[in-house]
């Protein structure tokens, strides 16, 4: 088996970060949604807390994000050109309804 290429592996990092960045939204909706309820002031201020705190998370990953794409070159014409070949021939392949 081939040792991955480092575009390879950006794309795997990518994705890791993408679903990061995903868990930090739900965690950040989920502790707006609790603050939002009520509850006591030492909850809310709890609750605040803990939402700045991840709000701080998911900008690491933001910026951990942007480093990795600067790194790894984004997609090169090439690639671009095949992926816009495959979609388009898969397309054609689909039942009009």
């Amino acid at each position: 088996m081939d040792k991955p290429t480092k575009r390879d592996t950006a794309f795997c990092e990518r994705d890791a970060l993408a679903d990061m960045r995903q868990a930090e939204r739900e965690v950040l909706r989920a502790y707006a949604a609790a603050a939002a309820e009520g509850g006591s002031r030492r909850l809310r201020t709890l609750l605040a807390q803990n939402f700045a705190a991840a709000a701080e998370d998911m900008y690491a990953v933001d910026c951990a994000m942007r480093r990795e794409e600067k790194e790894s070159g984004g997609a090169s014409a090439e690639e671009i050109k095949r992926a816009y070949t495959e979609f388009s021939r898969r397309g054609a392949d689909l039942p009009e309804n």
